[in-house]
């Protein structure tokens, strides 16, 4: 999903719907950063070589669902 697709109309990147509790529901949206690093506060499986435990961050970009117009409100929250 982190990875944008190269066609020959140029940069085709790839959009999610993202839904965050009430304030955020299906807000067009694409990732733009992702990351991870091993924890050292958690064990190790020595039998498989990994940690037991990854940090992980994820940035996303939202998107506007709607246009914005002249003389709008762009961000209504519950018509205030």
């Amino acid at each position: 999903m982190t990875m944008p697709n190269y066609g020959t109309g140029g940069y085709e990147g790839i959009l999610l719907d993202f839904t965050l509790g009430k304030l955020w529901v299906s807000q067009l949206s694409f990732i733009d950063s992702l990351s991870y690093s091993f924890s050292d506060d958690v064990p190790w499986d020595i039998d498989e070589g990994a940690s037991m435990g990854i940090d992980v961050a994820i940035g996303l970009k939202l998107l506007m669902n709607e246009l914005p117009e002249y003389e709008t409100n762009v961000y209504n929250l519950n018509g205030m």
